[in-house]
């Protein structure tokens, strides 16, 4: 037969049953009403993710389009700047090249030049020579002028030895004065 303390014990053990009862029926409720808790948590935490999941595909595709794009840049940097070097080659071939043609220009600018005074020498010497000629043809005038007076001379000189041979002929072929006696 049970004793006081065992009933003691057996209702102590039946309020602890009743109190770990209403414990559980309440951590039941509290449990459902944390797990209810938790499902909208964890559906907002799943929208949350797939937000975040998204934007993170959004950057990450931005990034890639960033890394493909600064690879473009890069190699079209790269290409710009040989060609860039290629150009100043050109630039320094075509700058040789018209430093020798203005030294050519400048050594042909001389060359004219010496031809220019040559020219002017000679034009010069041409005027010398058109004047000397033209003296020249003014003596020969006037030697033609003494010419044509010495012919004229002559002529006359002429006509008066043809007057004097007539006369001798005249006196020669007359019969000789017969002398006086």
């Amino acid at each position: 037969m049970p004793t006081a303390t065992d009933e003691k014990l057996g209702e102590q053990i039946h309020e602890v049953a009743e109190n770990l009862a209403g414990f559980r029926l309440e951590m039941a409720e509290r449990f459902g009403a944390l797990e209810t808790t938790l499902e909208g948590f964890r559906s907002k935490v799943d929208t949350h993710l797939q937000f975040i999941k998204w934007i993170g595909v959004f950057f990450a595709g931005i990034l890639v389009a960033v890394v493909v794009g600064s690879g473009r840049v890069v190699w079209d940097a790269a290409t710009v700047s040989s060609e860039m070097k290629q150009q100043g080659r050109v630039l320094e071939t075509l700058a040789s090249d018209v430093k020798q043609q203005g030294t050519r220009l400048e050594q042909q600018g001389r060359v004219l030049e010496t031809l220019a005074s040559e020219a002017k020498q000679r034009g010069r010497v041409l005027e010398t020579l058109a004047s000397e000629a033209k003296q020249r043809g003014r003596v020969l005038e006037t030697l033609a002028s003494d010419v044509k007076q010495q012919g004229t001379r002559l002529e006359r000189f002429e006509g008066r030895l043809d007057a004097v041979q007539k006369q001798l002929a005249t006196l020669i072929n007359r019969p000789a004065p017969k002398p006086r006696d």
